[in-house]
């Protein structure tokens, strides 16, 4: 039987492309950061030498992190007053003209706003 051995090392290791972790601190800006972390813990391997290297890390994260909600609230915001006036509109036909009807306006709303239908 001719199969290759359990432990062949000759394979190219193309895990670090894969790795789900890795893609999601590139597409932070912040995996420069993040190697010089590691490259530290290697060299030292002592992580209370490496803090001003975890602390900058750490910092550009919660700036990413801050950017992130602030820009998801802003998209959330206007889907909300889209899917509001799309319901409305819709209403329209089902409103009584005899029957007091309460406005709904997002204009006083505060983000995030709360789709009240």
């Amino acid at each position: 039987m001719a199969s290759s051995p359990p432990h062949d090392r000759s394979r190219k290791d193309d895990d670090d492309d894969d790795d789900p972790v890795e893609r999601m601190i590139s597409r932070t800006g912040c995996a420069e950061l993040h190697y010089a972390v590691q490259e530290c813990m290697a060299e030292h391997q002592d992580w209370r030498v490496c803090q001003s290297q975890v602390q900058t890390f750490k910092d550009c994260m919660m700036n990413f992190q801050i950017a992130r909600k602030e820009q998801l609230m802003k998209q959330a915001t206007s889907t909300d007053i889209l899917v509001t006036v799309f319901k409305m509109k819709s209403l329209d036909s089902r409103i009584d003209p005899d029957q007091r009807v309460l406005s709904l306006s997002l204009a006083s709303c505060i983000p995030p706003c709360i789709n009240p239908i």
